[in-house]
């Protein structure tokens, strides 16, 4: 167990925590990403669609689109956690 511990301190560096949530809408599952820990407040969703050229509605419940910016890749929250960003930048 020790070993094992000493290899996660060493080589895992930053975790992300979170739960996930399936929730069915419109015929497609949308998978909800609450973020626990140094990213706590941040939420997150995605849909697996068939093509990328494939019609769906968003959800009331869905705000801006992130998928194209690097910041919410969780590499990137790994190092730079989401309570740590500037309040106008977590909107």
């Amino acid at each position: 167990m020790k070993e094992a511990d000493e290899l996660l301190q060493n080589f895992c560096g930053n975790l992300i925590e979170k739960k996930r949530y399936k929730i069915r809408y419109r015929r497609k599952t949308w998978e909800i990403d609450e973020f626990e820990g140094s990213n706590c407040g941040l939420l997150m969703a995605e849909i697996e669609l068939n093509s990328e050229n494939e019609k769906y509605r968003l959800p009331p419940w869905i705000g801006a689109q992130v998928t194209d910016d690097n910041r919410f890749y969780n590499a990137y929250l790994a190092d730079h956690p989401f309570n740590t960003w500037p309040a106008e930048h977590q909107q």
